[in-house]
């Protein structure tokens, strides 16, 4: 990692963009019981039972010294590309 940490230092060029990638998987859950909503004075009650509805992949491209960035969220894990455009 300390190996490029120099290259976010150097001014942009538009010829050779710093693109940052990742990709990360995200649990989608569910609640089981229906919260109890606010009332004056009180928070929201919630139980800590969940359905687990199984995962899916999140994938980020960022180009941070234009802030640019390309979000993409799959069904499931395959083959993705990026469309900058």
């Amino acid at each position: 990692m300390e190996n490029i940490l120099h290259l976010y230092a150097l001014p942009y060029d538009p010829k050779r963009p710093r693109i940052c990638v990742d990709e990360r998987s995200c649990q989608l859950i569910d609640d089981v019981l229906i919260p109890i909503p606010m009332t004056p004075g009180k928070s929201k009650r919630q139980d800590y039972h969940y359905k687990r509805n199984g995962v899916c992949p999140v994938f980020m491209a960022f180009e941070p010294l234009v802030g640019r960035r390309f979000v993409q969220v799959r069904e499931q894990r395959t083959k993705w590309y990026i469309f900058w455009g």
